[in-house]
């Protein structure tokens, strides 16, 4: 797909599914502007999920919001025990009544890791 949305180049490719209660996302890649969504695997009862974004204008994914968020990861297990790794980066990010001067995330979070730890989650702002 392409075209323009509030004024801005918007295009997308891949394919979402869903086949009872599994959602699949297969190479999706969505752009709007200069910012990037990107998904690939699936989600339903357990969840095998990979996703990036990358967006050096925060105001293009939601008005009154500003900065730049490069993000990645994974997401995995269930929705009662989910398994999160990431990354994320973010300058200046600002939402409506918040302003940071940068985000900085790793995220390794597994709260059902049995006889394993789960590294620690370190989140900065500043």
């Amino acid at each position: 797909m392409s075209g323009k949305l509030r004024g801005v180049a918007a295009s997308g490719s891949g394919s979402v599914t869903r086949a009872g209660n599994t959602w699949g996302f297969s190479a999706v890649r969505v752009g709007l502007g200069s910012a990037r969504v990107a998904l690939d695997g699936h989600i339903n009862e357990r969840m095998d999920l990979r996703f990036a974004v990358s967006a050096e204008d925060l105001s293009l994914l939601a008005p009154g919001t500003r900065g730049e968020l490069k993000a990645s990861g994974t997401l995995g297990g269930t929705f009662a025990d989910p398994v999160i790794i990431a990354t994320a980066h973010g300058g200046d990010p600002r939402l409506p009544g918040h302003q940071l001067e940068s985000v900085d995330a790793d995220v390794n979070f597994d709260p059902g890791a049995s006889g394993r730890e789960s590294k620690s989650t370190r989140v900065c702002a500043s």
